[in-house]
């Protein structure tokens, strides 16, 4: 799910406040440029070439069976210790409905055994996992030289709230 542009902007916004830096720069996050970011809804992980028409298909058909509804991007957290995310906030509900009809859409395809169930835009990933994974449960350790470390950056968007926009 693409939020709009201005959402986006909003989000970038907040991330160069915090200390995002160019992709270039040294740092302990990689962040994802905003024309690759998007609302996870479902994970497929590797899908086969032969399945990903009727794949497409089924999720169109869910996406047109959801009526629109107001989502914003909210608040941030880190998955395994190494994927920066924001969430989601607005109508949850609907939100969950179209998830559901997201992961319904390839019940034959199991990524890992993972459950995912939480909606997210992830905006950065870790360089190097063993560098942050301590500082990002708090447990102390210098800064990384040339950026924010993903434990600073999930306290200072903990209260992020972006614009709303209708998914239609």
């Amino acid at each position: 799910l693409r939020p709009p542009a201005a959402v986006l902007d909003h989000l970038g916004a907040a991330l160069d406040a915090v200390g995002r830096r160019s992709d270039d720069a040294p740092g302990a996050l990689r962040w994802v440029p905003s024309s690759d970011q998007h609302v996870t809804l479902a994970f497929y992980g590797e899908v086969p070439a032969g399945r990903v028409p009727e794949l497409t298909v089924d999720l169109a058909r869910a996406g047109h069976a959801t009526l629109p509804f107001e989502l914003a991007l909210s608040g941030a957290g880190l998955v395994d210790r190494r994927v920066l995310w924001t969430g989601c906030a607005g109508d949850t509900r609907a939100l969950a409905g179209l998830m559901a009809g997201a992961a319904a859409a390839a019940p034959t395809v199991v990524a890992d055994g993972r459950v995912r169930s939480r909606a997210h835009l992830t905006v950065a990933r870790a360089r190097d996992r063993a560098r942050w994974g301590d500082r990002a449960r708090g447990l102390g350790g210098r800064a990384h030289p040339g950026g924010p470390s993903p434990a600073d950056v999930v306290r200072a968007l903990a209260v992020y709230r972006g614009p709303s926009w209708t998914v239609d």
